[in-house]
């Protein structure tokens, strides 16, 4: 079980909304930060965060392959 998922399991229904809309990769997020519209780190942040954040030593060299 991974720690985000209990930390997140403390959240009353609104925070988790929140939580994942801050933390998630939302497509749309990549058109607007390119054209200038958004920030970079919105849109590319959590996927490199997300990549290094697993329990399992092959999920980790497998997405350090990917990089």
């Amino acid at each position: 079980m991974s720690w985000s998922f209990i930390y997140q399991l403390t959240f009353a229904a609104a925070r988790i909304q929140l939580f994942v809309l801050a933390n998630a990769t939302v497509p749309s997020r990549f058109p607007a930060a390119l054209s200038g519209h958004a920030p970079l780190e919105a849109a590319f942040l959590p996927v490199l965060t997300r990549m290094f954040s697993t329990r399992h030593r092959a999920t980790f060299w497998a997405n350090m392959l990917f990089l």
